[in-house]
């Protein structure tokens, strides 16, 4: 892609460019804050005075409320930008802020001095200085004319990818950092997800934010409901999700389930390498319309195996819990059941002398209920493979690793929270060995329980010798 690509991809977004250009989103926040906050205290005021208000005072007070609603609508003008983003193409208000101050006749300038890409060097484990320093050095400029994308699935990576390689100075100058093109990319892509991530808690009308109160509707629905409600918890998952992993399983467990027979999976795999999460990433395709239409509606009920073990004092109750659960399940018509440690589950039957495959038949075959198992690797082909009857009613789905995209969202909260108490940057090359050292380290059973201790332990380290920046260097000096 060309630049007059890129151009032509964001220019739905100039309008939106120009307004953080007279006035950043992050200014109009804190503006609308303050005014809002005297709007409501002058009304107050006027409220609660018995001698009544001045007209100049009252005057005062429409300005205060008019300029509050004139931020408020910018607010929404810049939100609706943002939404368009991630239901579309990803990053394009991203990409779209960064080519909005770039000037044709210098690419990698404009880059650099927007916020998003100083953000990214800053995260890639850049100090201002050097980056300054970079800048008033070169000799060289690339301009529109000569710079190109690199093919990549997503707009926003191939420009990313171009900015990279289009110049041999400045990819000499990453280079010399120990930054190559995945780190920077992953650079980037951090940034982007928490600029997202702030963007959408501060949204509070939004779908996501909504959706975390409590459902009368489904309080109605599930009333008489009463050993599903006691035996399971609702699948808890993040609305918005940045990056998805597992993207091979999900789809299979979508198609699976969409089936008008057979529609049940068993999801296969060692332990950690995320089972869950693949529901979670089904339920969260769901809940933002971009499901199949039958997937669309459905109510994620997981069981709760220790109420069910504590609740069951022999095979009678544990038989009747069982089944009424299911039975309940089965009448609300759209509810999707998922099973943890179906292995447990299978062995706890057995030692009441109970028939799981007993229990489950009818319902396994119905099409009002769904069932999502999961089992590790050496469980699966110890105990549940050898029962036929139960396992033949249920699709395979073998889960792979994925640990470093997943480790690395994972630490995504701790990273913010750690650098919101310490005046301190975690450079993303340091996070990546972060993730390293600590998943060697707890396989040893050594030094660091997790990579939470292993960052408390860096980060101390460098705010002693008076740095504001972690370095991957700062990680391995750790272990010699």
């Amino acid at each position: 892609m060309k630049f007059s690509d890129f151009l032509k991809k964001i220019e739905g977004y100039r309008g939106v460019c120009t307004l953080e250009k007279l006035m950043k989103h992050r200014t109009r926040v804190w503006m609308k804050k303050v005014f809002f906050f005297l709007t409501l205290l002058l009304f107050a005021f006027s409220t609660l005075s018995p001698q009544g208000v001045p007209v100049k005072l009252t005057g005062f007070f429409f300005l205060l409320l008019v300029i509050t609603t004139v931020l408020s609508a910018l607010d929404a003008f810049y939100y609706s930008y943002a939404r368009t983003t991630q239901d579309a193409e990803p990053y394009l208000l991203d990409l779209a802020s960064i080519i909005s101050v770039t000037n044709e006749k210098d690419i990698i300038g404009g880059f650099i001095r927007s916020d998003i890409g100083m953000q990214i060097l800053i995260r890639a484990g850049l100090q201002k200085e050097t980056i300054s320093k970079y800048l008033h050095s070169r000799t060289s400029f690339v301009t529109a004319q000569t710079f190109s994308g690199v093919k990549s699935n997503a707009v926003f990576s191939s420009y990313l990818l171009g900015i990279y390689g289009c110049d041999k100075g400045f990819e000499h100058l990453l280079l010399a950092h120990g930054i190559d093109a995945s780190l920077f990319i992953g650079s980037a892509l951090w940034v982007i997800h928490s600029n997202t991530s702030l963007r959408e808690k501060r949204r509070w009308w939004a779908r996501e934010r909504l959706h975390t109160v409590p459902s009368l509707s489904r309080v109605w629905s599930f009333r008489n409901s009463h050993s599903l409600m006691r035996m399971t918890t609702p699948l808890q998952f993040s609305r918005y999700q940045g990056i998805e992993n597992h993207g091979e399983a999900v789809e299979r467990l979508e198609t699976i389930l969409t089936r008008s027979s057979h529609a049940n999976a068993i999801l296969i795999g060692d332990d950690g390498v995320g089972k869950m999460e693949v529901i979670e990433s089904l339920a969260r395709k769901a809940f933002s319309r971009n499901s199949t239409p039958e997937l669309l509606e459905k109510e994620y009920f997981v069981l709760d195996f220790e109420r069910l073990a504590e609740a069951s004092i022999d095979r009678l109750t544990f038989e009747t819990l069982f089944s009424n659960m299911l039975i309940e399940a089965s009448r609300s018509g759209n509810v999707l059941f998922v099973i943890p440690n179906f292995s447990d589950l299978l062995l706890f039957a057995e030692s009441f002398g109970s028939d799981l495959s007993s229990l489950m038949n009818r319902f396994l075959s119905s099409t009002t209920i769904q069932f999502v198992a999961i089992s590790d690797t050496d469980e699966f082909f110890e105990y549940l493979q050898e029962d036929t009857v139960l396992i033949n009613h249920f699709t395979r789905i073998n889960v792979v690793e994925e640990y470093s995209t997943l480790a690395i969202r994972t630490l995504h909260e701790t990273v913010h929270s750690f650098e919101l108490q310490n005046p301190i940057v975690i450079s993303y090359p340091s996070i990546y060995a972060v993730i390293k050292s600590g998943r060697a380290i707890s396989e040893d059973d050594s030094l660091f329980d997790n990579t939470e201790e292993l960052l408390r332990r860096v980060i101390g380290k460098v705010l002693n010798e008076e740095r504001n920046i972690v370095y991957e260097e700062d990680i391995d000096e750790l272990f010699q």
